[in-house]
């Protein structure tokens, strides 16, 4: 079995006996109650994400992109060729009272509309889809905990001898799993409510659970939501025999668990919440460097020593060797999880072989909190052909697989 069969098998045994395990108690029989039909929905959501992703971005056929992005986005979003991280611009809008006050409004506004998913109630109240999964599941409160985010405002597309800029507010975590993720929860909750076992518990849940998505509109109607942007990067290493890439097969997570993705990722976020870590945090390099602490060493942001982790020997090598240019970071482009509405911002990071064994000297370990590492028998990484490309792009999550092959489409202008 070569290197690429046993990546796509592996990933495929995953979230094969995730499914089995899950549907044979819940689809042996029928389905009674409404946390039941719950567990079903995001059972499918689980082990057939990607169908439902490629059925999605194939309904919106004006906002699909050529092959070498499977994103919803328009054609000015994805860079015509890679462009330093750093010249993307980043504003923050300030979190006073008017931002307050309208963020409230439109927190109720999104949760009215959700709230007959599940048919769940906490105190009286309609529960959330956060809620909803940690009552049910009772998932890792380490790997699904709430926590301040940016929250995307608006995307200024650019224009000759400008880049694109990003604008963004505050919000959280769970507002942003209770008000964009639940859009793909309500579409596998669509689908998988055609089931003849549903009949009995179809009175106690939501008539169109994709409504929501169709009350929203369109993917960039941000006015309407909580959308906490993903920072994607695929990490390239410049081997003695090579270009090598690497790739994470994501484990019990409470979002796309079971799919490969690159390495790093992770929801774009302060590390602390303190006035002086703002003007040196809002960055996308920021989040970048931490991802690589927590899923390349398995770190924690904050370890049992109370060492945060942009303190550790690993964090500081990243940032010397992007100061001196041993370590690239670039912008690839951005768009819309095609199921989800997820904001997604695409990077390549490109190390100098020598930067690489500085920051990892023992390599990329092989399991970390969020899954495991593929590829990994050499330490070296996978090889950046276009076979492996070609053949493993397919089993990734549409973010992941743009940047594989937008840096692929690149891979010249890299001098790969």
């Amino acid at each position: 079995m070569t290197l690429v069969d046993s990546i796509i098998a592996g990933a495929a045994s995953t979230i094969l006996s995730t499914a089995v395990t899950l549907r044979l108690t819940r689809t042996s029989r029928r389905v009674e109650s409404a946390d039941e039909a719950f567990g079903l929905a995001r059972d499918a959501l689980a082990t057939r994400r990607r169908d439902l992703q490629a059925r999605y971005a194939e309904s919106k056929p004006s906002w699909s992109l050529p092959e070498a992005a499977p994103l919803l986005a328009k054609s000015e979003w994805i860079a015509h060729e890679p462009t330093r991280l750093t010249s993307v611009r980043l504003t923050l809008e300030p979190s006073d009272k008017d931002y307050r006050e309208s963020y409230s409004v439109m927190m109720r506004s999104s949760l009215k509309r959700t709230s007959g998913f599940w048919g769940r109630t906490h105190k009286g109240l309609q529960t959330s889809y956060s809620q909803t999964v940690r009552q049910i599941e009772q998932p890792d409160s380490e790997k699904f905990k709430d926590g301040r985010s940016y929250r995307l405002l608006d995307v200024v597309s650019p224009r000759t001898g400008q880049p694109i800029e990003f604008k963004f507010g505050w919000g959280s975590y769970f507002d942003a799993f209770d008000t964009s993720e639940v859009i793909a929860f309500g579409r596998a909750l669509a689908d998988v409510k055609r089931s003849r076992a549903w009949m009995k518990v179809a009175s106690k849940l939501g008539a169109d659970p994709d409504r929501y998505a169709a009350w929203l509109e369109s993917p960039d109607n941000l006015s309407k939501r909580c959308a906490g942007p993903g920072i994607n990067t695929l990490t390239i290493r410049r081997a003695p025999d090579g270009p090598r890439f690497y790739l994470h097969e994501r484990g019990d997570t409470a979002t796309a668990s079971g799919i490969i993705h690159v390495a790093p990722a992770g929801e774009f976020q302060p590390a602390d919440e303190s006035e002086e870590w703002r003007a040196d945090d809002f960055r996308f390099e920021s989040t970048i460097f931490r991802e690589f602490v927590e899923e390349f060493l398995n770190e924690p942001t904050l370890n049992v020593n109370g060492v945060h982790c942009t303190n550790l020997p690993a964090y500081r090598e990243l940032k010397s060797a992007f100061a001196a240019e041993t370590l690239q970071l670039y912008f690839l482009g951005f768009g819309f999880d095609p199921l989800s509405w997820k904001p997604e911002i695409l990077t390549v990071a490109v190390f100098e072989d020598d930067a690489f064994q500085a920051v990892f000297p023992d390599g990329p370990k092989m399991q970390n909190r969020e899954g495991r590492m593929l590829g990994q028998d050499d330490g070296l990484g996978i090889p950046f052909t276009e076979e492996v490309v070609q053949r493993v792009h397919y089993n990734m999550l549409p973010a992941g697989a743009a940047c594989l092959r937008l840096a692929w489409a690149h891979r010249e202008w890299f001098e790969l």
